[in-house]
């Protein structure tokens, strides 16, 4: 461990962002001279919202958007497993809690997710849950032992799927639910078949 994040623990605040590259260090420093001063810690301040790292050019956008980005996600009442309805947001969360935005970030993704049909406060409840998962995480050794756990894909339907995770779940055994009605099942392949002598690829000839 370098000497730098020994003293990690001393300090009220750390950068949330610590990237080492042999001795070049991103991140947000102000006390770090104080602890070592046989070590010359220089920094090189933002300018214009840009920060060169190495041969990176690292530049700050308030948007952290895409222009194509449009902002919806599977609506709360679509006709898909709560799992797969959250595994969008379960990202924007680990985005948030891991990669540091601007305050304005939270409220903006509490927007997103009420105009997907969902409750404001689902935010507040998976950012718990994660912020949870992290500290236990680095706050033991214990690791879950997943290995004999076995997984099912099952096809989604309310009716008949609800409250099944529970009872396989007494059995080891986690379900993964899958969508039926896929616009592939409807129009099929529409691609145009190519045979196997046009394709490329590196092939295998067995010789006597």
């Amino acid at each position: 461990m370098s000497k730098e994040t020994e003293i990690k623990d001393t300090f009220e605040y750390f950068p949330r962002v610590w990237f080492r590259y042999v001795d070049d260090i991103f991140a947000i420093i102000l006390l770090l001279n104080n602890h070592f001063p046989a070590i010359k810690v220089t920094y090189e301040m933002e300018r214009n919202e840009q920060l060169p790292f190495l041969d990176v050019l690292v530049i700050r956008n308030s948007e952290n958007m895409k222009e194509t980005a449009t902002l919806t996600y599977i609506p709360n009442d679509s006709h898909h497993s709560f799992q797969h309805k959250m595994a969008s947001f379960n990202f924007l969360i680990h985005c948030l809690l891991n990669i540091p935005l601007s305050k304005g970030r939270f409220e903006h993704d509490k927007k997103l997710i009420k105009n997907n049909g969902y409750s404001a406060h689902l935010i507040d409840k998976l950012k718990r849950k994660h912020t949870f998962k992290t500290t236990l995480y680095n706050s033991t050794t214990f690791r879950r032992d997943t290995d004999n756990s076995k997984f099912v894909s099952l096809p989604y339907e309310l009716k008949f799927t609800r409250g099944l995770d529970k009872v396989f779940k007494n059995s080891n055994i986690n379900l993964i639910y899958n969508s039926k009605n896929k616009l592939q099942t409807f129009l099929g392949n529409l691609k145009d078949k190519i045979d196997n002598n046009e394709k490329s690829g590196i092939y295998e000839i067995s010789l006597e």
